[in-house]
């Protein structure tokens, strides 16, 4: 990496400066004022040129806010003296944007990464929010980040003195079979913040970060997307693991019955398996066994099939 391009809004910039390391530092920006764009909410970033023209681009967005939206990253590059058209990552969350290319002459996006087949000179971002909370912009912190590399191996970085951080260890080896060699990202992202001291469960950490269109847990900017909406308290993150292990235990005591055992009485009320197991679990297949998901009242906000903490 060469350059470590940085815009935060109401965060403390000299902080921001301190964690990039010298080598690829770039001044830390002041946040443009967001505008909107039919439903959506933009930020319009740079024009950045890297010391070396670049070929490698990674884009990641922090919203220090408990719903994050969704989010979309947009970019444009100049080579030879002429822009590009803008192209798009993959969206980050369940809302529409309007469509863009995602490759145009060697300029390509790979779900998360950006690639270049001929340097780029100079780079602009666009952050697209779009969907509930994307109003957030306008009030709560962030920091957008943008990584450019030439793909060289090694750098001006690569005899600088090795730091260590005490990064509590943590394992995704004794999660469950079905997931635990898929769980790399949500694991250093749970060390991450439980060195910074938010402590939160790999599962709940996975389920956020989970990126169902391309059913991958290691879209690097989904993992940056969820840390930044760890901001609740310790009590209500104590709360969310115990649920969560609830959840799972739900799961394992009914995985595998028989369609007719679904239907069976599980409690004096009257309550079947399946509709105990949905309202415990929350589990899809016990709640379509139950017909439950138009039997029981759903706000309308939910109507989508929002997974946020008041919808669960």
């Amino acid at each position: 990496m060469t350059d470590l391009f940085a815009v935060s809004s109401a965060l403390d910039a000299r902080a921001v400066t301190d964690a990039i390391p010298p080598s690829v530092r770039r001044d830390v920006e002041a946040a443009p004022t967001p505008h909107r764009h039919d439903e959506d909410v933009i930020l319009e970033l740079g024009p950045w040129t890297p010391r070396v023209p670049a070929r490698h681009l990674l884009p990641s967005f922090a919203l220090l806010t408990a719903r994050p939206p969704s989010v979309r990253f947009e970019l444009a590059a100049r080579r030879s003296g002429a822009w590009s058209p803008w192209i798009a990552t993959t969206t980050l969350g369940d809302h529409a944007f309007a469509p863009l290319p995602t490759s145009i002459d060697g300029f390509t996006t790979d779900i998360d990464e950006v690639h270049a087949t001929a340097a780029l000179e100079t780079v602009r971002l666009r952050v697209r929010v779009g969907g509930r909370g994307a109003d957030a912009v306008f009030a709560a912190p962030w920091l957008v980040t943008l990584s450019a590399s030439d793909g060289a191996v090694g750098g001006a970085g690569a005899a600088a003195p090795p730091v260590r951080l005490a990064v509590p260890a943590r394992t995704q080896m004794t999660e469950p079979d079905t997931v635990r060699l898929r769980l790399c990202s949500p694991t250093s992202v749970g060390m991450a913040l439980e060195y910074l001291g938010c402590a939160v469960p790999t599962p709940v950490l996975a389920d956020e970060i989970f990126h169902a269109l391309t059913d991958r847990y290691g879209v690097w900017p989904a993992a940056v997307r969820t840390a930044g909406g760890i901001n609740r308290d310790e009590e209500s993150r104590v709360l969310l693991g115990f649920l969560h292990e609830q959840r799972a235990a739900v799961l394992r005591v009914v995985k595998g019955l028989p369609e007719d055992a679904w239907q069976k009485p599980a409690v004096p009320s009257g309550w079947t398996v399946a509709g105990s197991s949905a309202v415990l679990s929350g589990s899809k297949e016990a709640a379509d066994n139950a017909g439950l998901m138009s039997a029981l009242p759903v706000r309308p906000e939910c109507q989508d099939g929002g997974e946020d903490d008041e919808c669960a």
